[in-house]
Parts: C-alpha cells; structure tokens; sequence
C-alpha cells in the first residue's frame, strides 16, 4: 500500500516522535507492515491470486479505491510464492508504448529485438517463450501496478499476446489499479464472459475491521489499546479514513493526539437544530392528524345528539298516471297521514261505472270523472293497475294507503266492473329471452328445439369431457360459435381441434382445445409438433374435466 509518509515519519519530523512522548509507544504502529491484515476479505483475496497464478489461465485484475491495500496484497503475493513463482515488476510509468513494452518483455527473455520483427510480433513471441518457462517447473507472473496509468491500447495487446498463447502455461498478466481501470481498458466483454479474465475487488473498510487492522499494532508498540481504541477515538478516525488504508495511516495519528478536524462531542446551536428538525416535523404532522380527527369526531356527535323532533320528517312523492296525467314527471306531496291506529275504518264506497274509463274508450263519449272523484280514486286505490282504473299511484311509504286500496277495491260491485271491457291477459317473457333451454351438448326438452353445433365433426359434448381425465391445451374461448368453427377451419390439417359449448356469466361459451394426454408435460410435447402458427399461439393447459 502506497502511503503517504509526511504525517508519522520520524526522519521527516512527523507526528510520531509527539505520539511516543506522550503515550510511550515503541515503534509507529502505523508503519508496521506485518501481521498481514486477513479480515475484509483480504485473505481471500490473496488465496485467490497465489492460486491463479500458479494454476490459473486468466489474466488477473486487481481493483480497488485509492489506498484500499492493492500494492500491500501484491507485496505479500510475492513474499509468500517467490519459491515456486517467478514475479516480474513492470513499473506502469515505463510502459508508454509498444516498443517500451517489448522491450521490457524481452529483457526477462534474455535477448534483444530480431531485425524485422515489430513490436507486437516480439510481445506475441515473448508470452508464447514463456511456456517453457513453466515445463522447466516454474511460472512467470508479471506484476503492473497502477495499471490504470498505463495506455489503454497496451493493456488490450498484452491481454491479447495471453489468449494467443497456451493459457494455461504461459506467463501470467497481474494488473492492480483503480476500478476504473474496467472501464478505461475496456474490459467489460472479458469480464461478463468469465473465461478469460478474473477481477478481484477489494471494498472498502468497515469501523469494527478498521479496530481489528490497529489493535495488534497497538499492542505490539507498547500503547494502551482501551485509550487509543476508544469509540469516541474509532468513530473519529473511521469518519475521515472512510475505510481506506492510505487515508487511515495519514489521519490516526492526529486523531490521537486530538488534532483532527471532527465536530466536537458537545454539538453547538446549529446542530441541535439540524437534529431537531425531523422530530419536529413528525410532531406537526402528528398534532395536525389529531385535530383533523376530533373534528370529524365532533361533527359526527353533534349530528347524534340531535332530538328526534330535529330529524327532518321523510316526505313521500306521488305519482299520477292516466288519461287526466299525461305528464309523467308530476308530483304531488300529500299532507302526513295520521297513525294506523288512529284512522277510521273505511266507509263503503260505491264507484259510479262512468269513472273506470279504460284507454282505449277514451274520446268515445263516455263521460269522464270530475276531479273530486280522480282525487279520491287516487288516494283510496294506490295499488289499483292502470288497465282497471286507468289511474296508477306509486308511494314511498304505503302501509296505509295501500290497507285502503284493498278496502276500496273490494267494494266494486260487479255491475261496476262488468262496465270495463275484459284486458287481455299479458304474455309472461321468457326467463332468460334470446337463450334456448338445454344443456351444453344439445338436448333439449321436448318444447324447446334442440341446439345443433355447426361444425359437428370437431364437436364435443360437455358431458363427455368432464367423465375424462388428463389434461389438454386450450386456445381460444369466446361467447360466439363462429368465432370457435372459424378458428378451426383456419387450421383444417390439425386433427385433434375439437370445440365444446358450456356456460358464462348466464350465455353460451364456446371453448377450443387441442388433444388429450395424461400429464401436462404430454400436452406441451403434442403442442411442440403443432403448425408454427399454433405453436406461438397463447395456450393454457388445464384438466380436460373443468373445461
């Protein structure tokens, strides 16, 4: 890990010789470079390239933020396999062309580039020598830190100087740089493929892993873990490093000594407004909710709190139909009856013939009733029809009225009825008119005609498909036949369309469906070896007997 020295050196008169006076340290605990550090999958990110690179045939891609420990990690992959790998530096600022990079590549080789031989030819050439290298028992690995300061085009043509070789022998592409690096050389393709380079990604670190990389350091320079560990002390230094290791090495030693630029424990006036802000508004929303409801709740007491006296008395419209009331829209409000209890009992009351005029005697010169008697027709014969008096009264609330109309209606003598011409009875309609009665495969009773299918060749009954079991595929459904004998006909070659007729929301539906397997994977097999057409076609496979 590249770190910036300024802050802890002692040479450069850094803050360490002020850290040792005043807590007694040893030795910089920010300067020791060993235990390697393993938590924030460190170690397994080492364990991943020292087996790549002795067994792998990728290239390797290793990214991270500025100072998340990149150059830490290649430095302990060189200390711990320099037995048995050959690791090769590559210094990224060196590399400013094709001709720089051959040039490097062949140094390792041990030789020099042949007359006529161009730069790419000697950097295919080298990769390709680098496999012996291997037979004889050990890899070349060639290491390129900051890689993302090296050219684009460089990157591609030593990836692709890789894969023209034997992957699984030749040398090995270790490149480390910022994420960016992805991007920049892109290396996207190669990456979402999988097969021919691997990225491992270094995240930042969190509070808890930042305490477990400085507690061993602590310990092992002399100083006291509870006081320069302390969670005022972690949470400061976790807030400026922002999980990094460069930021973490230049911003702890400040934050012991209490130099570091933090806001302060105690939080001043615009803080504690800044803090406050939230709670208030939930407060407000709150207490404007709470009145709202009481508001609601006031109203609504109010209205039950009312005498009965108060509750306005329902009022009841009348309408008159007849040869006098032609307009249908009239009303009339008739004063409050009195209670049941309290009504006198009907007086008998005998209709002269010449009030009952039915429609069709109208103009004939039969004289008509004066307006005293439609009035007290009107108000003693609420449920009379208007072919026996001509006059039709539909009330709101009836109870009396229509006790009356009873009464009054039967006290017509029959010479008084004999004066009305006999109406006709009317014809009853049909339960359900349009829909012929019968079931869903044709019969019928013997007073309806029978229903007949008009593809009767690709019909089945209903009854017949619920006594199956198995499944099926169905394709279409609609309320119309044409549409099912249509669709057949479209597709004639297809033996085993058939149709069926069942019922809908109270109308004929008419189902299309295909074969008759025992198991849905069936189905979908017979379906596979259908036209294109009906293949592509939306399809439900469901159980033949709930069609």
């Amino acid at each position: 890990m590249a770190t910036d020295g300024t802050m802890t050196g002692v040479e450069a008169g850094g803050l360490f010789p002020r850290l040792q006076q005043r807590f007694g340290l040893r030795e910089d605990p920010l300067a020791m470079d060993l235990p390697f550090f393993p938590d924030a999958q460190r170690q397994h990110a080492l364990e991943s390239l020292r087996h790549l690179c002795g067994f792998g045939d990728m290239a390797l891609l290793l990214t991270g933020a500025k100072g998340a420990g990149k150059t830490r990690i290649l430095a302990e992959l060189v200390r711990s396999e320099s037995a048995r790998l050959a690791f090769h530096p590559l210094e990224a600022d060196a590399l400013t062309s094709p001709q720089a990079l051959a040039r490097h590549l062949l140094g390792i080789a041990y030789q020099g580039l042949v007359d006529g031989d161009s730069p790419q030819d000697a950097i295919f050439g080298f990769f390709r020598w680098s496999e012996s290298a291997t037979r004889k028992g050990r890899r070349l690995v060639l290491l390129i830190d900051d890689a993302d300061r090296v050219p684009s085009e460089l990157i591609r043509l030593i990836l692709a100087a890789h894969q023209a070789a034997d992957t699984s022998q030749c040398a090995v592409p270790v490149l480390a740089g910022l994420d960016s690096l992805v991007e920049q050389a892109g290396l996207e393709a190669d990456l979402t493929g999988g097969s021919t380079v691997h990225q491992v990604h270094l995240r930042p670190l969190v509070q808890a892993e930042i305490a477990a990389y400085l507690e061993p350091r602590v310990h092992r320079a002399g100083g006291k873990v509870s006081e320069l560990l302390s969670t005022r002390n972690m949470a400061q230094i976790y807030e400026l490093s922002q999980g990094s290791f460069g930021r973490l090495k230049r911003v702890t030693p400040a934050v012991w000594l209490g130099l570091a630029s933090v806001s302060s424990d105690r939080p001043g006036p615009a803080a504690l407004l800044s803090g406050l802000k939230w709670p208030t508004v939930v407060i407000l929303l709150l207490a404007g909710s709470w009145w709202l409801v009481s508001r609601q709740y006031d109203a609504v007491t109010a209205q039950t709190d009312q005498p009965e006296s108060a509750v306005t008395e329902r009022t009841r419209s009348t309408i008159t139909l007849g040869p006098d009331h032609f307009d249908k829209g009239e009303t009339v409000e008739p004063a409050p009856s009195p209670p049941v209890s309290e009504m006198p009992a009907p007086e008998p009351t005998t209709l002269p013939a010449q009030t009952i005029i039915p429609p069709e005697n109208q103009g004939s010169g039969v004289s008509e009733p004066s307006q005293s008697d439609a009035e007290l027709i009107a108000g003693k014969t609420a449920e009379v029809s208007s072919s026996e008096a001509g006059v039709a009264i539909q009330s709101a609330d009836a109870p009396v009225e229509a006790t009356a109309a009873r009464d009054a209606k039967s006290e017509l003598t029959s010479s008084e009825q004999a004066t009305a011409p006999p109406e006709p009875a009317p014809a009853r309609p049909a339960a359900n008119p349009g829909k012929q009665s019968g079931s869903s495969d044709g019969t019928t009773g013997d007073a309806t005609p029978a229903w007949k299918p008009a593809l009767a060749a690709r019909f089945v009954p209903l009854a017949t498909l619920h006594e199956k079991t198995g499944f099926t595929a169905q394709l279409i459904a609609g309320y119309e036949e044409a549409t099912a004998v249509r669709f057949i006909n479209q597709h004639e070659s297809v033996a085993n369309l058939h149709y069926t007729r069942s019922e809908r929301k109270g109308r004929d539906w008419f189902v299309v469906f295909y074969g008759h397997e025992s198991t849905k994977t069936a189905v979908s097999k017979a379906m596979a070896d259908l036209p294109k057409a009906l293949r592509e076609h939306d399809s439900w496979i469901r159980p033949i007997n709930t069609i």
